[in-house]
C-alpha cells in the first residue's frame, strides 16, 4: 500500500468516506464509522468505533469473539503518540 500512491490515495478515501467531521483533502462523509487519531509523523490512526483499545506496555490490546488481539505499533512515537490521544479523548468525553 505504501509503495502504491495509487493505492494508498484510494485506501485512504475508503477509510475516510465513513468519516464525519473530518475534512481531509476535500473528502466527507456523513456516518462516523472510525475515531481518528494522529500518530504524529504523518502516520493517521483510525479505530473503528466498535472497538475498545486498552493501552499494554507498548502495545494495543482489544477482544473480539472471545478472543484478544495484541496490536504493535512499527514505531513506538506512534503508540506514544496515539495512545496519548486516545487517553485526551476520553478526559474531553467525560
Amino acid at each position: 500500500m505504501f509503495k502504491s500512491e495509487e493505492i494508498y490515495s484510494e485506501a485512504q478515501k475508503l477509510l475516510l468516506k465513513h468519516q464525519n467531521k473530518f475534512d481531509y483533502d476535500n473528502l466527507k462523509a456523513e456516518k462516523i464509522l472510525f475515531n481518528y487519531h494522529y500518530g504524529g509523523m504523518g502516520n493517521h490512526v483510525f479505530v473503528n468505533k466498535k472497538v475498545f483499545l486498552e493501552k499494554g506496555e507498548d502495545f494495543f490490546t482489544f477482544s473480539l469473539d472471545d478472543k484478544k488481539y495484541n496490536v504493535f505499533c512499527s514505531v513506538l512515537g506512534v503508540f506514544y503518540s496515539v495512545a496519548n490521544s486516545i487517553e485526551n479523548s476520553k478526559k474531553i468525553n467525560k
